[in-house]
């Protein structure tokens, strides 16, 4: 779960990638990226994942096949949230 402060950041970089994007914007078709919500939506679901790949980070208490596990579901958890990128 995200904390507010989380969110609000969150839709300041929302706010930013809408501005990039009607700034590129070439032709009048109307896209979902054009609304505000979308961007706010990707930018939660991407800080969802960086939060969930921390939580999987290894911790120094952990032997090494528990850490390789940890470290590549981590990977994993980031790439899925890089995937609208």
């Amino acid at each position: 779960m995200l904390s507010d402060e989380e969110i609000e950041d969150c839709i300041s970089e929302a706010c930013k990638s809408l501005r990039r994007h009607q700034s590129a914007i070439r032709g009048q078709m109307c896209v979902p990226a054009d609304q505000l919500d979308w961007h706010v939506a990707r930018a939660v679901e991407r800080a969802a994942y960086e939060r969930a790949a921390q939580e999987c980070e290894p911790h120094d208490d952990d032997d090494s096949i528990n850490r390789q596990i940890k470290r590549e579901l981590a990977e994993r958890i980031r790439a899925l949230g890089r995937q609208h990128d």
